[in-house]
């Protein structure tokens, strides 16, 4: 019951961050798991984690992050979705390479933390001002 709920608290948080970072809707599939990754390769930065042998040591991280059992093909095709994005011609943060080793410099993603604080201070908020609704929770 718990990792249900954690799930569902990590898709609503990575669907808040798209939107929030975006201002539109989802233009495909994947989109809503993009914060959710862009999150793990900036914990891993964090953890000095700056490159690795395969994108396994990210699916490993991400699916005990969130409870998620994300299939290699599709974080694969997320990843480079999130490599087009971040990287410029002169500045290259985050590298795939053809044997699925990959290369994390100078990465931070914070988004989907500050949507995290955003959610927690409604709700505190929301439990001050009424508190009887959240009396049991």
């Amino acid at each position: 019951m718990e990792t249900e709920k954690v799930k569902q608290r990590a898709l609503t948080y990575s669907l808040l961050a798209h939107i929030r970072g975006k201002a539109n809707l989802i233009s495909g599939p994947i989109q809503v798991f993009i914060p959710l990754l862009k999150r793990t390769l900036s914990k891993l930065n964090e953890s000095g984690t700056f490159s690795g042998k395969s994108v396994m040591e990210i699916k490993n991280l991400a699916d005990s992050m969130y409870g998620l059992d994300f299939p290699v093909p599709v974080l694969r095709k997320i990843l480079a979705n999130i490599a087009a994005e971040i990287n410029s011609d002169t500045d290259k943060r985050f590298l795939l390479f053809q044997d699925d080793a990959f290369q994390i410099k100078n990465f931070a993603f914070t988004e989907f933390e500050e949507t995290i604080d955003i959610y927690k201070l409604e709700r505190l908020c929301c439990m001050n001002t009424h508190p009887k609704v959240y009396k049991n929770k």
